[in-house]
């Protein structure tokens, strides 16, 4: 739907200016409308904050009809969700009080965290063996109390490296690295995002860490928080980049402050209602949207400039005209295909 609208506009406003020309007021009026239209879907009347959404998620970039899709979402309903959140601490050896104290301090702080279901790690993670003597199955914390002696850490660094379940899952092989598993309340990705979850956990292995140590964060949330802040970072620079690389380009060329405001004011415009309709529509942004605005305002800064170098050379003449005609259908469709 955006795509037809756009591209009617475009047909009839670049094809066909003589008609603009005639009723300039009018058409000035029916621009100054629709742009404050666009402007009240984009941004929220009071507090001024857009109203667009952004999404990091994965989903949009995948082709409609991948019969992969319907596999990955039966897989999800039968063994349950992919968003696993990964902390990977590195130490010199897991199984010492200084590295086993780090994973607990950081293990209880990120539990009371709002939004947080549970945590798991080697210091609070439960251990199941079998009693022989006494011929029951004995539960119990794998870890109750963090020790100190190099025997009882020998013995822990034993029994977790022989135990199937805990090896290359809680703890590496070589016992270098261990993993803090973080489960989140359900949540959507927009309340995920806005809760700021991973910058805190970020905040918190950073304020706990001790020399020697390291980490490592993996999983989907956290790399939907990275790709939400990517776009934020990348709007915030490249659309303003873009506007003070065209407006020198064109004040280059032109030499005139009618010849930058004409072609930028054009683009900017174009912006605009872009985003508003996006918006209005209840669209997201994602990775490749949010490239919009700075494309906008390369195609639409170029066509501004044509646009006003044929003004300055003069009334056209009708052969003019229809090579005029002929240049803006090719431009509609570049745009199509882009």
């Amino acid at each position: 739907m955006l795509t037809l609208l756009a591209g009617g506009s475009a047909l009839g406003l670049a094809c066909w200016p003589n008609w603009l020309g005639r009723w300039p007021r009018t058409v000035l009026g029916a621009i100054v409308l629709i742009t404050v239209f666009a402007l009240r879907g984009l941004l929220d009347a009071e507090s001024l904050s857009p109203r667009i959404r952004i999404d990091a998620s994965s989903e949009p970039l995948l082709a409609s009809g991948n019969p992969a899709t319907g596999l990955y979402r039966d897989a999800v309903r039968n063994f349950g969700h992919d968003e696993i959140y990964s902390i990977g601490v590195v130490c010199d050896e897991v199984f010492s009080f200084e590295c086993l104290s780090f994973q607990q301090r950081v293990s209880h702080r990120v539990a009371r965290l709002e939004g947080v279901r549970g945590v798991s790690s080697l210091v609070d993670v439960t251990s199941l063996r079998w009693d022989a003597e006494e011929e029951t199955i004995e539960i119990r914390p794998f870890i109750e109390d963090i020790p100190r002696d190099p025997l009882r850490l020998a013995d822990l660094r034993q029994r977790a490296l022989a135990n199937s379940v805990y090896r290359q899952t809680l703890v590496a092989a070589d016992a270098k690295a261990a993993a803090i598993n973080v489960a989140f309340q359900p949540m959507d990705d927009a309340t995920f995002l806005e809760s700021g979850l991973d910058s805190a956990i970020s905040r918190i292995l950073r304020d706990e860490l001790a020399a020697g140590q390291g980490f490592h964060v993996a999983g989907r949330p956290h790399i939907k928080a990275h790709v939400y802040e990517g776009i934020l970072r990348d709007l915030g620079l490249l659309i303003p980049l873009a506007v003070i690389v065209m407006a020198s380009v064109l004040a280059l060329f032109f030499r005139s402050f009618r010849g930058v405001l004409i072609p930028l004011g054009t683009a900017m415009v174009a912006n605009v209602w872009t985003f508003g309709a996006i918006a209005g529509l209840g669209e997201s942004l994602n990775l490749l949207t949010s490239l919009l605005g700075p494309l906008i305002l390369a195609s639409g800064s170029v066509y501004g400039g044509e646009y006003k170098g044929g003004k300055r050379e003069g009334k056209s003449g009708r052969r003019r005209g229809s090579d005029h005609h002929t240049r803006c259908l090719l431009y509609t469709s570049d745009a199509a295909d882009e």
